[in-house]
């Protein structure tokens, strides 16, 4: 991690990353890697349309889908408080940057598909240790009818990170994989349940007597899934007992 200071404002790079504070007027903006890209290369006065296609060749997206990851930070660029040279003066030795070579083609170990309430999405695991956390969790919801998954997501580890993309996109970026298995039950359930307003993703257990529904969060190891198990033989109907959407 990495603190520059920009013409009053605090940049802190996160691999490829970067999160940017605004003393005045407060704003915090932060990019993920993918619209860290986008903002570089329009730094450097590329069009949003050879942007957007370069993003559709090398993350393997339709095209309409990249214009639209370009417009969102093309809109950003004209509205943000972020100084336009923020990239050039963090990273002044730094080469110009080809969208081709930020992710080295890598075949993933294994391929699976779920699905939430009947809404098949597809995971490329490339790594064994993060299909087994997340197996643990879905394992239950694997989904072997031939349909055409709605969307299709990813999970690496890049250097000390552990990165989810949906759809060719980076959507998370986390620091171990259990926290990376949370944000893939988020994105997953934003798929599943288009039309819900989500107001919390709580780790916690989850049982119901069929009127109300009992949660029990609690940090891992205190005991959560075994109280899960102990009220279900008691006959309440089993929720969850890991992750609890509300």
């Amino acid at each position: 991690m990495r603190r520059i200071a920009i013409n009053n404002h605090i940049a802190m790079e996160f691999g490829q990353s970067l999160v940017v504070f605004s003393p005045s007027p407060s704003s915090l903006v932060v990019l993920n890697s993918t619209a860290c890209l986008i903002w570089k290369m329009l730094s450097r006065g590329q069009e949003s349309e050879t942007i957007a296609q370069q993003l559709s060749s090398h993350f393997n997206i339709a095209l309409e889908r990249a214009k639209c990851d370009v417009e969102s930070v093309a809109q950003l660029w004209k509205t943000s408080d972020l100084p336009k040279g923020a990239f050039s003066n963090a990273t002044p030795k730094a080469p110009p940057l080809d969208p081709i070579i930020l992710e080295p083609d890598r075949q993933s170990l294994s391929q699976r598909t779920y699905a939430l309430a009947d809404a098949p999405f597809s995971i490329d695991f490339y790594s064994s240790e993060i299909e087994a956390i997340i197996q643990a969790v879905l394992g239950n919801r694997e989904f072997s009818v031939a349909t055409k998954p709605s969307d299709s997501f990813e999970v690496t580890i890049d250097e000390s990170d552990y990165c989810l993309k949906k759809n060719g996109v980076e959507v998370a970026r986390e620091n171990s994989p259990h926290s990376l298995r949370h944000a893939l039950i988020y994105e997953a359930s934003k798929s599943s349940y288009p039309d819900s307003q989500w107001l919390i993703f709580l780790h916690a257990g989850a049982v119901s007597d069929g009127k109300r529904c009992v949660l029990m969060p609690g940090l891992p190891g205190c005991g959560k899934s075994t109280l899960t198990a102990a009220l279900a033989l008691e006959g309440f109907h089993y929720v969850c007992e890991d992750i609890a959407p509300v």
